[in-house]
């Protein structure tokens, strides 16, 4: 409640300070262009001097180390649907850029998805965040900015949504991008949006059921059928649930990572082949990067070992959710591999479910590169002892979910070091040889929070 006050209170003062910043300003526009021709080596510039801009803050922001590494930061209160900043873009076509490049991770996508809009000012420093579900509550977990990258929108005025007609090109429409504060937003605050943009091209049950049960070249005809078409298989195509594919979703995979409708791997966000057995080592070592690439899904993919993991490490370095349940193959080698290629502190959720062969090892390597680690599943890892069961309780303090089902060879002393974890939302803890006097006197769950013994 005393944070609801105070964001209300944000809210009545903020329009001062956030008024004074806003405005327009005359500002010298430069645009990128990318329609070479063969024999040019190097993209032109065109200035265009003196445009009545819309582009800038609205805001003052400030770049400041946040628990992602850096972030953009709030300096002043902002109201809800407040203008916090209009970017201009400087546009890439898609064809000049490698598909492993860092940058791909960064880059929004254009209009007619030949072409990537690289957004100057802070435009690209904004960290991410999911959207809030339907019939959830705010919380600093959700993405606070929301963000138009298409002119004319509906019900918006032109000139927030476009360049100013003498810094236009016929490339992009004009086309700038505009961030909108979606909640009150205090003094302070980080500011995050929702890369994956799930709501820009249909429903997620739409996305569902093309990406689902459409075959792959029925899939191809479609978006070749006209420009909405298109923009709605890619959206399906950033999320790859494999089990539709059967038998054939190794196959399938490797088809799609190659189509230009996923930026040939790059635009893919999700990609969930759990028990799907044609899913290999050589599977894996045959995709691309993936530089986009946040959630993977191997569960029960079960000829999948070191070998295959070491590919998963060198082809996504950007995942903030990763499972592996059911695989007795894997060891401490290939898991420490996956966990090194991922920037220190991105990992939000892990599940070693039945990785028989994880020891400490594993654990110790964890604590040292997920540190801000939501999600953390080790049933049945029978090689994990007391010692690592402390390392997590020392250092991932931000843990909200804990299983160690069926972890019998833990000492019932191994948990008292769970008075740590005091985010604690599900503990998991069927199974084990733990006592109440070392749980409870030192951690009560909540009303919401559970506890399986």
């Amino acid at each position: 409640m005393r944070a609801m006050r105070a964001m209300r209170v944000a809210s009545k003062a903020a329009p001062s300070a956030w008024q004074a910043w806003g405005g327009r300003s005359k500002s010298h526009v430069v645009r990128l262009l990318t329609r070479m021709d063969e024999a040019e080596e190097v993209p032109r510039m065109q200035v265009h001097e003196g445009a009545e801009a819309a582009f800038g803050q609205r805001l003052p922001l400030a770049l400041r180390a946040s628990k992602f590494g850096r972030g953009v930061f709030a300096e002043a209160a902002a109201p809800r649907d407040a203008e916090v900043e209009v970017c201009p873009v400087l546009v890439l076509r898609r064809d000049h850029v490698a598909p492993e490049c860092s940058g791909m991770r960064y880059f929004f996508s254009g209009a007619h998805g030949d072409d990537l809009l690289c957004v100057l000012g802070y435009g690209m420093l904004y960290n991410h965040a999911p959207t809030r579900p339907s019939g959830h509550g705010w919380s600093p977990e959700y993405a606070n900015l929301g963000y138009a990258a298409r002119p004319n929108e509906p019900g918006a005025a032109e000139a927030l949504h476009t360049a100013p007609a003498t810094a236009r090109d016929a490339a992009d429409g004009g086309v700038c991008v505009r961030f909108v504060a979606l909640r009150s937003i205090e003094a302070g605050e980080e500011l995050l949006i929702d890369y994956s943009d799930r709501t820009a091209g249909g429903s997620l049950a739409t996305e569902e059921l093309i990406s689902s049960f459409l075959p792959v070249n029925d899939l191809f005809r479609v978006s070749r059928a006209s420009v909405a078409c298109c923009s709605l298989c890619r959206v399906s195509l950033r999320s790859l649930r494999l089990q539709a594919f059967g038998a054939n979703a190794a196959e399938a995979l490797l088809r799609l990572v190659k189509l230009r409708l996923t930026d040939q791997g790059a635009g893919i966000l999700q990609i969930d082949a759990s028990f799907c057995r044609s899913v290999t080592n050589a599977t894996l070592q045959q995709l691309p990067v993936l530089p986009a690439l946040e959630r993977l899904n191997l569960d029960g993919c079960q000829d999948v070992d070191d070998e295959g993991l070491a590919a998963v490490a060198q082809r996504c370095r950007g995942l903030r959710s990763f499972s592996i349940y059911w695989n007795v193959k894997v060891t401490d080698l290939g898991l420490g591999k996956v966990l090194r290629a991922q920037p220190c502190g991105r990992l939000q959720e892990l599940c070693f479910s039945g990785c028989k062969l994880l020891t400490d090892e594993t654990l110790q390597r964890l604590v040292g590169r997920a540190m801000s680690l939501k999600v953390l599943d080790l049933t049945r890892c029978n090689k994990v002892t007391d010692l690592g069961v402390a390392l997590v309780c020392e250092n991932l303090s931000e843990l909200r979910v804990l299983r160690l089902y069926a972890m019998a060879q833990l000492e019932p002393k191994a948990f008292e070091d769970l008075a740590r974890l005091t985010q604690l939302e599900e503990l998991d803890l069927c199974g084990c040889r733990c006592e109440d006097e070392a749980v409870w006197p030192s951690w009560r769950p909540g009303p919401q929070e559970r506890c399986r013994r």
